[in-house]
């Protein structure tokens, strides 16, 4: 038997969440200054009764007791919430809905989603393929927004000769950072290349990552969420992006890396020459250049290429 509204409402409230806004079909309830979720009145047999907000990373949530939707939820009573494309002619607010088969699981869901921790790929990745600008390290926090953080073994994250081993295919708590102001950071980038990728036009939000063009770990504070030092990409643009497989020219055409077989390319939809669908602004002018010195690959051509 799931949670229903009534067993739900009275559990936030005690929590701490404040209502925000409130409608004959949801209510808004926020916790301080985390994200805000919603109470679906309309749920049914306890089915969605909570819908977490899409950047909150919910949809990759893995808690005994907690099922996640297998798609996005929507509803025009969610006016707290991004909206995206759905089934019809104008752009919907959606979220993730989740549903409780006792209050210890909401409980623990709550607790995580509390603590900020995000999907919004924040965490930790190894960039051993980039070239290091001086006075950098070698491990990098910068991430890809939307996906699972990258997992690298204990002695990377420091967790020392005491770590317990894990057998494979079993999950493992481990210690991490998130990014203050990352959401913002997304939120400016998805307004700034109206809701589509920077380059393909793709705008399915599920598809879209917010990318730093000069990292993050080489940025200074105020760099970390200007607009100007992201692009809104599709996640194969990001992916080669961010591991420097290809840049952008000051004029915003894509550049592939001698090091990216053409062939790959094609079947990534990815070709020298296509652009940016804005024009640039000089404030993206020495990110970009950034990028193109220390994270570019410019290297020997792989066998095959061409």
């Amino acid at each position: 038997m799931s949670l229903s509204v009534d067993v739900v409402e009275p559990i936030l409230l005690a929590r701490g969440y404040q209502e925000k806004n409130r409608t004959k079909k949801k209510v808004a309830y926020q916790n301080g200054t985390d994200l805000p979720l919603y109470l679906n009145l309309q749920s049914k047999g306890g089915t969605s009764v909570l819908v977490a907000h899409p950047h909150s990373g919910a949809q990759d949530l893995h808690i005994d007791g907690v099922e996640v939707g297998a798609k996005y939820f929507h509803s025009s009573n969610m006016g707290l919430f991004p909206k995206h494309m759905h089934t019809g002619a104008t752009p919907i607010p959606y979220g993730v809905g989740l549903t409780f088969d006792s209050s210890a699981a909401l409980s623990r869901c709550l607790a995580w989603l509390e603590q900020d921790v995000k999907a919004e790929g924040d965490l930790i990745q190894l960039q051993s393929s980039a070239k290091a600008a001086p006075d950098e390290q070698a491990l990098s926090t910068e991430g890809v927004a939307g996906q699972d953080a990258s997992h690298v073994p204990g002695h990377d994250l420091g967790m020392g000769s005491s770590a317990v081993a894990i057998a494979p295919g079993q999950d493992a708590s481990i210690l991490t950072t998130r990014r203050v102001g990352h959401d913002r950071f997304r939120q400016a980038l998805e307004q700034y290349w109206d809701g589509a990728c920077a380059i393909s036009g793709v705008s399915h939000a599920a598809l879209l990552r917010a990318s730093h063009i000069k990292p993050w770990a080489a940025s200074a504070p105020e760099e970390k969420t200007s607009v100007f030092n992201g692009l809104l990409l599709a996640a194969q643009w990001d992916a080669a992006f961010d591991c420097g497989l290809i840049t952008l020219d000051a004029q915003g055409e894509v550049v592939l890396s001698p090091q990216l077989r053409v062939a790959d390319a094609a079947l990534l939809g990815i070709e020298a020459g296509m652009r940016l669908r804005k024009r640039l602004e000089p404030q993206h002018l020495p990110y970009l250049a950034y990028h193109r010195q220390y994270v570019f690959l410019e290297g020997d051509a792989v066998d095959g290429r061409v």
